[in-house]
């Protein structure tokens, strides 16, 4: 995946479109697709302000990235700033992490 700093000033409809990207036919337990899960994570905190809405839109995205679309915590830095990058990097789940 190339990735290009976005230019636009809506960096939330950036986070979605990457998010659709990153987990296009990934599916939760229950079969579902598994966007439902990170956009529903996004709604209950976008009150908080846009960068916590960015960080629920990419929270699973470097976890849970599939072989083929990797993505990196510099990926997300360079596109949505530190602040995203770091929120983002508190969410990300470690190898032998529950």
């Amino acid at each position: 995946m190339s990735i290009e700093p976005y230019v636009s000033n809506d960096l939330i409809a950036a986070a979605t479109a990457l998010a659709e990207e990153i987990h296009q036919g990934q599916t939760d337990k229950g079969e579902n697709p598994y966007i439902y899960h990170v956009l529903d994570v996004a709604k209950r905190v976008a009150h908080l302000g846009q960068n916590y809405e960015i960080v629920a839109l990419l929270h699973d995205a470097v976890e849970d990235a599939p072989d083929h679309r990797p993505l990196s915590l510099d990926d997300i830095g360079q596109r949505f700033g530190s602040t995203v990058r770091e929120g983002v990097d508190a969410m990300t789940k470690r190898k032998g992490e529950d």
